[in-house]
């Protein structure tokens, strides 16, 4: 049996997710929510009569690990932290890098052999400039050189082309695969890329620090503070959690609907339709956002692109139902500077991201392979 070495990890702000082929019709894809939550003692004691969670303790301290962490939240009624913020490890959280390398270790495991090529994905520069990448990406590749792993990075929008494939024409009429724009809509930021004949184009090359966190971050905040105790009455997680379970574009939900919800009342009702009326409110705006921040960035490229191209869309933020028919509407009436002839949402918008990472760690270990002496 053949044996495929190199693996693929997609370092999220919501999730990571790591995956590597197994034979030639199989991969094994490993994923955990990027959170986590510290915890007292006395809720440790009380959480071991209720299940297995996933604890670890790091210098004397315990923390709740991934989904449970999330579900331990809401329980507890407070705020799981993440050790990403804006696509790249938190610089203001001491715990973060502690917390990363427990993650990735769980998920990603000890290489096959000594060096095997490990892909992951890193945020291409920020068109605001807000965001430095330099920092995250030193964290990620320690801890991946610490595993044993050689690392390798893609940005997340390529990896998105590499997985997806979009076609385009050339003048004489032949295909070009892989030619086209792939765009990772993750929790913590946009990335964007554009590939020609397979190859990225650097200078459109791009990432945008508004995704997923800042529509939950603000519509949270649309529900204001407690004039008792000026806290915000909604959490961003909160919101996080209707957005997975109940959001759809455009979707008007019938009081008959919503009543299987468990929002039975007018007044639950009526926070449940708010909450949908500001999620499409606030998506709506991340995609003008990054859409002009593209423009702005194809003004400066030096070559144009006569083609009409697809757009190929992955990451967890676009997986809500109708996403890709809304962006496409909102691309339309903009002055987006390339025609587009589709726009086309991954299947799984979770795994194209790992999944083109994946393809790409195969590659450089097959070219790996044919040098070696």
């Amino acid at each position: 049996m053949s044996i495929f070495y190199g693996v693929g990890l997609d370092i999220g702000t919501s999730n990571l997710i790591a995956a590597k082929k197994i034979c030639e019709d199989k991969e094994e894809i490993t994923k955990i929510r990027d959170c986590y939550l510290e915890l007292k003692d006395e809720d440790i004691d009380f959480l071991q009569t209720m299940g297995d969670w996933k604890i670890v303790t790091i210098n004397n301290r315990h923390f709740a690990l991934g989904e449970d962490s999330f579900k331990i939240s809401n329980w507890l009624k407070n705020e799981v932290k993440r050790p990403m913020a804006q696509g790249v490890v938190n610089p203001t959280d001491d715990d973060a890098v502690d917390i990363l390398e427990e993650l990735i270790t769980k998920i990603l495991g000890a290489p096959r052999y000594p060096g095997e090529i490990c892909v992951c994905s890193i945020p291409a520069n920020s068109a605001d400039g807000e965001i430095d990448t330099t920092p995250h990406k030193g964290a990620v590749k320690q801890i991946i050189t610490k595993l044993g792993y050689t690392f390798q990075q893609i940005n997340e929008g390529y990896a998105t082309l590499l997985a997806l494939n979009p076609k385009a024409a050339d003048s004489n009429g032949d295909v070009m695969p892989f030619t086209g724009i792939g765009i990772s809509f993750g929790g913590g930021m946009v990335n964007l890329s554009v590939a020609y004949k397979g190859k990225p184009l650097k200078e459109l090359e791009m990432s945008t620090a508004r995704s997923g966190d800042w529509v939950d971050q603000m519509v949270a905040k649309s529900f204001g503070k407690d004039p008792t105790t000026n806290v915000w009455r909604i959490k961003s997680n909160q919101v996080t959690k209707f957005k997975e379970e109940y959001f759809q574009f455009d979707k008007n939900y019938t009081d008959a609907e919503i009543d299987t919800f468990g929002y039975k009342s007018p007044e639950r009702k009526k926070y449940f339709r708010k909450m949908m009326n500001n999620l499409n409110l606030y998506y709506e705006n991340l995609m003008e956002f990054t859409i002009a921040a593209f423009v702005e960035q194809f003004v400066n490229a030096e070559r144009p692109i006569e083609e009409s191209l697809e757009i190929v869309i992955s990451g967890g933020t676009s997986t809500p139902k109708g996403f890709e028919t809304k962006f496409k509407e909102i691309l339309d009436s903009s002055n987006f500077p390339i025609a587009i002839k589709n726009v086309r949402k991954a299947e799984n918008t979770l795994n194209s991201t790992v999944t083109g990472a994946l393809a790409w760690a195969i590659n450089l270990e097959q070219k790996k392979k044919n040098i070696a002496p």
